[in-house]
Order: structure tokens, then sequence, then C-alpha cells
């Protein structure tokens, strides 16, 4: 049994890694994007993308002998969830698979204990699809790219909030990312379930009060400071974005918030959350939540000055690419 895994598990990152080679994604970075887009490569295959309301069904691969092959996306799923499909259902087009009706896809990875519920599925071929799935959307040195731009090593993973954080900058849902890097063989089973366990929406409210976060329970939950800037944000409306942020009030230089409200985002809260000591000069930590009215793409620069100048101590640049969930017929321009 466990060899037939590892070897499900192996065909999975096989194909994976050919359609990152094809389409020279392992040089994503040079073009500031911190996660794999799944729905433009669907698209760069050929294969016609739908997102439609499917009730129970999470998505669907539709092979074809002589047209255009299709896939349907659940449009009421959150997008990370969306995107885990959607790579699920690539996987189902890259191996050559039958036709596939998948039902339940939450936290899923190619381990013996998964249920694969689907009509007319084959688990061995579901099983390969979610291999591929997390091999295309959280292959290892995309992973280690990102730890490397942070300073960090494989430790920092081994919190509750930095994976959480990590895996909304990959655009993959919390469980997915646990298992995933069981797969990967960078956390031990014990450890992937350990977090796994952990529900999401304990791990926001370590980061925002629950008066806050019952404006939007399903929102995600961004950091943003020194260590975990924001390089492309993969988000949706109404997520909520915490600035974790350094001052020293007695320079003079505060951040300037001030024109985020054209860009349709509104304060929820600034608070002062740690301070050294008492003594005059010493340095505090603003706690800024900031909330997204619309959908947008835009990079919004944050700076640390004098409101007296234009003298700039520090700066940020944020980009936003909340495009929420996929909706209708995918075609990007």
């Amino acid at each position: 049994m466990a060899n037939n895994l590892r070897s499900t598990i192996l065909k999975g990152f096989a194909a994976a890694n050919r359609i990152h080679q094809k389409y020279n994604l392992l040089r994503i970075d040079s073009a500031g994007s911190t996660y794999l887009d799944v729905f433009d490569l669907i698209q760069r295959e050929g294969i016609l993308l739908c997102f439609s309301p499917l009730d129970k069904l999470h998505g669907a691969y539709i092979p074809s002998d002589n047209g255009r092959e299709g896939i349907l996306i659940n449009s009421q799923h959150p997008v990370h969830l969306q995107r885990f499909t959607a790579a699920h259902e690539l996987g189902h087009h890259t191996l050559g698979h039958k036709p596939s009706l998948d039902i339940n896809m939450l936290g899923r990875a190619p381990l013996p204990s998964d249920k694969y519920e689907g009509i007319g599925s084959d688990p061995e071929q579901e099983k390969e699809a979610d291999s591929f799935a997390s091999a295309f959307l959280m292959p290892k040195w995309l992973i280690f790219k990102h730890l490397q731009n942070i300073d960090e090593n494989i430790n920092f993973l081994k919190n509750d909030i930095n994976l959480y954080q990590m895996s909304l900058r990959l655009g993959v849902s919390y469980s997915s990312f646990c298992w995933g890097l069981l797969v990967l063989e960078i956390f031990s089973f014990h450890e992937a379930e350990k977090f796994a366990n952990i529900k999401v929406k304990d791990i926001k409210k370590k980061i925002v009060s629950e008066e806050i976060l019952k404006l939007n329970p399903w929102a995600n939950v961004w950091i943003l400071n020194e260590k975990l800037p924001g390089v492309e944000m993969l988000g949706d409306k109404n997520d909520l974005f915490v600035f974790e942020l350094k001052e020293i009030p007695s320079t003079g230089y505060i951040w300037d918030y001030s024109h985020f409200t054209d860009y349709g985002l509104r304060l929820l809260s600034d608070e002062i959350v740690e301070q050294e000591n008492e003594i005059f000069g010493s340095e505090i930590k603003r706690h800024i939540v900031f909330t997204n009215d619309y959908l947008m793409i835009n990079t919004l620069p944050l700076h640390e000055k004098r409101p007296w100048n234009d003298d700039i101590a520090s700066s940020l640049a944020l980009n936003f690419s909340l495009k929420g969930r996929g909706k209708g017929f995918y075609n990007k321009v």
C-alpha cells in the first residue's frame, strides 16, 4: 500500500513538474508574483474554464475526443478552494484521466485516509490529481523562495500563524498547505496532523479581535509587516489587513495611510499594542486594521514620514490583487 501511494504521489509530482517547466514557471519570482496562476494555465492549455453554482459539487473535468475540453469550478466557493479544485481538474487533464465529478476537496492531500467522493470517480485517479494539485500550487522550490525572501528557514513554518500567512501568500487553503508539507516531506505526519487540526477561525482570533472578526468570519486575515510584506495579496472583498508597524513618535515620523480610503480601504482600528518602556523616545508598535469594501488590483505605497514635510523615513509597497472568486467564463486578456 505504501509503495503504491508513493508511486501515485510521484506520478502527480512529475506531471506538475512538466507543466512548471513547459511554461517556465520556475522563474515566477522574477515577475514579482508569489503564487502560481492555475486559472491562466488552464486557459493556456486550451481548456475552457467556467465558474458556475454547482451545489455540492466542487468541480468537474470534461475531456473531449474531438472538441475543446472543459473544467467546471463552483463559483460559490472561496478563491483558495477554487484554485485547489482547478489544479486538481488540471491534473486530470495532464494525466489523461477519465471524466471526473469531484464532490469534496476540503483539506485534501494524496493520503490513504482520505475519502474520495465523486460520481464514477476512480480513487487512484483522484489521488494522482490531488498529488498534482499539491505539487503544482505549492512546489517545494516556491515555498523555499518565500522563506528565502523573508530570511527564514523551515522552522518559521512550525507556528500556526506563520503557516496560515504562508498559505495565503501561496493562494492555498490552510489545511491543504499543512498536509501538502507532509507530502513534500517538510513536515512529519505528527506535525501535519497537529497543525491541520487547528481551526483557522482560532488562528484568526490570535491576530484580530473577535469584534472585528464578526464583521466577516470568512475573511482572509493578512498580517503586513517588515517580515511579511504585502507582495501580491490574492484576496477577496471584505478581507482584513493587519499592519504591524514600528514607530518612534518622538522623532515626528508616523505612518501615513490617509490615501487608503481613495482605494476602497476602510479603517477598522488603530491602536498601540506594544511599547518597549515609558522612556521618552522609545519604540512603539502600532496595530492598524483595514478592510476592503471593493475588489481591486493596485499597488499602494505606505510611507513613514513627518506630517509637516515630505521627508520619508521608510516605505512599504502593498500589491493588492483582490480579484475575488471566479464567476462565469474565464478569459484573461
